[in-house]
């Protein structure tokens, strides 16, 4: 619990714990079923010894990052001989 007080993000975790219970009592077995992954997942990364800058949670999010990231490489190498040619 103390590594998520420090990093911050023990409100984070506890709208998505509250969010579950709600849903569950609504009925939405899925939902909290997906909820309670979800704050797993932002206990672990906290817990973790060397907690990521930026995590994508979800397949969605991972490959939206991941071709962010390509066009991010092609641009850059694009654009790599004028952005070095202006070194002393």
């Amino acid at each position: 619990m103390k590594a998520i007080v420090r990093q911050g993000l023990i409100a984070p975790a506890i709208v998505i714990i509250v969010a579950a219970i709600a849903w569950a009592a609504a009925g939405s077995t899925a939902a909290l079923i997906v909820m309670t992954i979800g704050a797993a997942a932002i206990i672990d990364i906290v817990s973790a010894e060397n907690p990521p800058v930026h995590l994508f949670i979800g397949s969605d999010a991972f490959r939206l990052a991941n071709e962010k990231r390509d066009a991010m490489g092609k641009e850059l190498e694009n654009w790599k001989v004028l952005s070095i040619g202006t070194d002393f």
